[in-house]
Formats: C-alpha cells, structure tokens, sequence
C-alpha cells in the first residue's frame, strides 16, 4: 500500500509576500529521514522545532497536518479554506495562518501561509511509523535549487545567481509548472497498446510508482490482470482503486519496464475539478531510483541513474496493512487484509497485534523494513506471533507476487 498524490484542489487567497534570506549563506545541507517512500525534513516555525514535515513537490500550498500546533506555535487562523482532494469522505474546511517564519538548515524565510487541516486529518504518523506534523514543497521549491541524493538521506538547497550545469551523467528535462506542481512529458505504453502521450506531476510525496487518472483521458486503461485495493490516503480519506502494472514509460530518453500503476476511484465532486493539463503522477518508487536535481526557478529537473535504476517493481506480496502505535511507533497492529491475500489465507485478521515476525521482536523493525520483507521474493515463508482475544497465537505466511 502507498500514500499517492494528494490530488488537492483549493481556492488559494493572495499570498502574503515571501522570502528567504540569510546574509551571504545561499546554500545549506537538509538531512531527511526515507520511510515508506516518503522523504522526512526537519523544519522549525516561528523559531520552534524542528517538525517533522514530508518534502512534496505535488503540494502548493504548506499544510500542517498536526493540528496540536496551532495551540503549541500559538497560531491565529485568520480565514478559512475549502481542500477537495483524493478519497471517499466530503471535502475538508481548513484554517489558513499567514506570517509564518520557516527555518531549513541556515535558511530562513518569513512571509509564509500554511494551512491547518483539521484533527485526524492526513494523520500520517501512524502510516510512517515517525511523528509527521506537516507537508512541504512549494515554499521550498520556488527559491531554490534542490538536490536530493536518496544515498545520502540529504537535501542541499542553493539559491546562488549563477546557473550551474550538473557534472556530467544527469540527463536534462523541461518542466511546466502550473498551480506549483511540475508537469513532465510521458510516454505510456500500456498492455499491448500503442504509445500514449500524458502529462505527469513530479511528486516526491507519492510513495508509489504510477498514479494515473483515468477521468483525464479515457485511453488510460487498466490492464486486464489487476487487483482491487485500498491504494492508500488522500485529503478525503482512504483511496480505492485497481492496481496492476504497464508495460513501460519513456521520458527524456529513459525506458522504464513493468512498472506498477494505480488507478484510483475518483470521486464525482473531483472530477469537476479538472486537471486537463495533467494524467497523474509520477512518484518516489521511480524517483528514487536517481539521484535528482530539481530547479524550478530554471524550468528544469536533472536526473542520473542510481545503482538501483533496473531493480525491479514490486508490489506488496503479503495483502495486509499495518498502523504503527504507542510512544514509540513500534507496536504494529494489522488495519487490513485483502480478500483472498496470503494474509487471509493465513489466518490474520485487522486489530492482531504483530509480537514477533521471524523471531525477531516486532519492534525491531521500522515500517519501511516491514514492508521490504513482505515484498521479498515470492514462495518466502515469514513466521508471525501474534496477539489476538487474550491470546497468543501463531501463523506461517507465505509470500506471493499477485500482480
């Protein structure tokens, strides 16, 4: 399961003027934590923190997904605002605070608005396994230069005059950057199906593959072998869809093969928020397979393949979802099971607590570890201890690749 694109449509006030500046420092080193295929950044407000804010290109606006925050930072809402995004609940009223000051690394900016989603919404700690108090891109991503290098876990951001070109091996791409996102030219193959031309968001805060709209263009069409599945959250709640896999994209020149797409259920009240410029989104299981320089300001993103760019796509092979609770996130509880999934099949059942997984204590691993194994190879066993009723019982899962 991943979280996609937000797919937010909102009605965005005049922003108050913005700027960073910090004497004659124009470059600073970000640190980021990678879970679940999310990139994690420190950021401080109104001198307070650091927060721990997920770095999305696909996002416009800042939005503070901690609604304790407000009280914590003493935050004035000073109007309101209307989101609509992916998933089955009605769409949100968010409170809009202006003037916020933003720290990132050396970096320090004033002038910004967030918006404050209210209580339960977008509540991603639990998914991660991390505490998560907002999203941020946009408010990056218009001053700066950004590098990403997934190696490292770091962000370098440079807003320096002068126009660098990256050493040699990054391959160029043109962007269009509309509502804040950047688009990119595509070309998908589907199964058996001729070349199809589509717009796709840049998106650093969708933990998939391929997201592709099939309400923007009805040439998108699923492929005959695909599987319905909670695709994982957006702004209105839990998003439903199908997933399967394409036979390949091209953009800039790189071939990508048997990538894993989904295709969610879009809800009638977004659909009349058209995106007729763009089909999807093009997310971190692609993304980090190359080290990234994204430059908005240049109308360009570079990229350079990484060691990892021909490991293969794969999906979740055991059909269960965990939350992670407690302190610590370190309690893992099953939130699903899909029908007919080696999951099911082996017994487990939504609110089973997850004690042991090959032996080892459960809260040895990370999240992001627990997905890596349960995607690990088909036919493998994985012993489970598990707390349900009172008791602790025992299953046997065996892994299966099932799109």
């Amino acid at each position: 399961m991943a979280i996609i694109g937000l797919g937010l449509g909102m009605l965005i006030p005049h922003l108050k003027a913005q700027s960073f500046s910090s004497s004659h420092r124009l470059k600073t080193r970000i640190p980021f934590n990678y879970e679940r295929d999310l990139i994690i950044i420190p950021l401080w407000i109104n001198q307070k923190g650091p927060y721990h804010f997920i770095f999305d290109s696909g996002v416009s606006i800042s939005l503070i997904t901690n609604s304790d925050l407000e009280e914590k930072l003493s935050l004035v809402p000073q109007n309101k605002i209307e989101i609509k995004g992916f998933g089955v609940g009605e769409n949100i009223q968010a409170d809009l605070v202006h003037h916020l000051q933003f720290k990132l690394g050396n970096q320090e900016g004033s002038g910004f608005t967030a918006a404050i989603l209210p209580k339960g919404v977008l509540d991603f700690s639990n998914y991660v396994g991390l505490p998560i108090d907002g999203i941020i891109g946009y408010d990056i991503l218009k001053y700066f230069r950004v590098d990403i290098d997934y190696s490292l876990g770091r962000l370098l951001l440079d807003r320096s005059p002068e126009k660098k070109t990256p050493e040699k091996g990054f391959i160029p791409i043109n962007i269009q950057i509309e509502g804040g996102k950047a688009l990119i030219p595509v070309q998908l193959i589907q199964e058996g199906g001729k070349p199809l031309s589509i717009n796709l968001v840049f998106d650093t805060g969708a933990g998939n593959s391929l997201f592709l709209d099939q309400s923007s263009n009805p040439q998108l069409i699923p492929p005959l072998k695909f599987l319905n599945a909670n695709l994982g959250w957006g702004i209105n709640g839990s998003i439903v869809g199908k997933i399967g896999r394409v036979d390949k994209i091209i953009f800039a020149g790189i071939e990508m093969n048997h990538i894993i797409a989904a295709y969610p259920l879009i809800p009638d009240s977004l659909k009349e928020y058209s995106h007729h410029n763009f089909n999807g989104n093009l997310g971190n299981e692609i993304l980090k397979r190359f080290h990234l320089i994204i430059d908005y300001p240049a109308g360009k993103i570079y990229l350079k393949k990484r060691f990892n760019f021909s490991n293969s796509f794969e999906y979740d092979m055991s059909g269960i979802g965990f939350t992670a609770e407690g302190k610590d996130f370190r309690h893992f509880f099953v939130s699903s099971i899909d029908p007919n999934s080696p999951g099911e099949l082996a017994g487990l059942k939504p609110g089973d607590l997850i004690l042991f997984v090959n032996d080892n204590p459960s809260s040895d691993y990370t999240m992001s570890e627990l997905d890596r194994l349960f995607q690990s190879g088909e036919g493998r066993r994985i012993n489970i201890l598990y707390f349900r009723d009172g008791t602790i019982q025992e299953c046997i899962l065996t892994l299966k690749r099932r799109i």
